[in-house]
């Protein structure tokens, strides 16, 4: 098979899969940057942070009775994801496909008769939405650009709860969706109502806790906390670029068998005895798609997908491309995929 063939389908699968938009891959996120008091309408309370990303974030904040000066409704604190040590928030793009599931808790004084929330922020540029858990039982995703979901299970206050979303482009109408989770429970795949048809370039990504104010009651307080944090690439999108290029193997193959047979034939002045797959046209190639049920088998739990596909690619090379080809290989082995504790379908 043709050597040029090889190195565009693996530059293919290895581009699109680990850099396939401008806001970098999903698995460079190591870390969380606070951001506290977005909302500071009582802003001389006492608050306390905990940064130990991925294991633990909180939010306490207490003598939440207001400071006198009008308009005493919450205080909200925020974290986003980083990749770069907590100095920046890493930004998503419209092709970002992630899954995020988190551990979460919301509490605070029952006798002051507030109600505190916290879960998954959403914000761009200010325009923020969320799925929300809340001390008087609702769990709701809303705002931003979110397709709105309430889930009928009611939420314990000071009780954890697995929380979730998955976004992914859904092969079978080719649109970007969206799947909430809480506990046990799961939304159908949703779609998205805005002129992006997703998520918006830029957006950032993280957890938040709001806090009502209890005007004069210096009891009131409110805490919310985040524990085993993971975030991941959405594997089916890595799927859907390896079937592709299984299919342009498959071509390629069936019309290496026909080359053999012309081979023997006596060769026509001007016409080629071989004909071989360009870059342009390998990408005309046919795709599969992958099957909703799909992703978690053939990721395997370990990241191994990637490299056993391009195992498979490395046939016919000659020592230097076969070398080529294990650098890449292990470049998308390196993409860790960590399943999180509410399977996903």
């Amino acid at each position: 098979m043709s050597k040029w063939f090889w190195l565009c389908s693996l530059a293919l699968l290895i581009s699109a899969s680990c850099a396939a938009n401008a806001y970098g891959p999903v698995s460079s996120i190591d870390s969380a940057k606070v951001y506290p008091y977005v909302w500071q309408d009582d802003p001389d309370s006492t608050l306390t942070v905990v940064n130990n990303y991925p294991s633990l974030i909180s939010f306490r904040d207490e003598n939440l009775d207001g400071d006198g000066q009008g308009g005493e409704y919450a205080n909200r604190h925020v974290w986003r994801f980083s990749a770069d040590g907590g100095a920046t928030p890493f930004e998503f793009g419209n092709t970002t496909y992630f899954e995020y599931f988190v551990d979460v808790k919301v509490q605070g004084d029952p006798a002051a008769g507030k109600h505190h929330e916290a879960g998954i922020f959403f914000d761009y540029r200010g325009w923020d939405g969320v799925l929300m858990v809340k001390t008087n039982g609702e769990i709701a995703a809303f705002g931003y650009v979110l397709p709105f979901y309430a889930f009928l299970d009611p939420y314990t206050p000071g009780e954890w709860i697995r929380i979730g979303v998955k976004y992914f482009k859904d092969p079978g109408d080719g649109k970007n969706k969206i799947r909430y989770y809480a506990g046990s429970a799961q939304s159908p795949a949703l779609a998205f109502g805005n002129l992006e048809g997703g998520i918006i370039d830029g957006t950032t990504l993280g957890g938040y806790g709001q806090f009502q104010i209890a005007p004069g009651v210096q009891s009131n307080f409110g805490m919310a906390e985040w524990r085993n944090i993971q975030i991941v690439p959405e594997p089916a999108s890595l799927l859907v670029l390896a079937a592709g290029v299984a299919g342009m193997a498959l071509t390629e193959t069936l019309s290496g068998a026909g080359d053999r047979r012309l081979a023997a034939r006596p060769k026509v002045r001007g016409a080629a005895s071989r004909r071989e797959f360009s870059p342009v046209e390998a990408g005309k190639s046919p795709v599969g798609t992958a099957g909703k049920n799909s992703a978690p088998a053939a990721a395997n739990g370990n990241g191994t997908a990637g490299s056993s596909i391009t195992s498979a690619l490395m046939l016919d090379w000659d020592a230097a491309g076969q070398a080529a080809g294990r650098s890449a290989g292990a470049a998308i082995a390196a993409v860790k995929f960590v399943p999180p504790r509410v399977i996903c379908p």
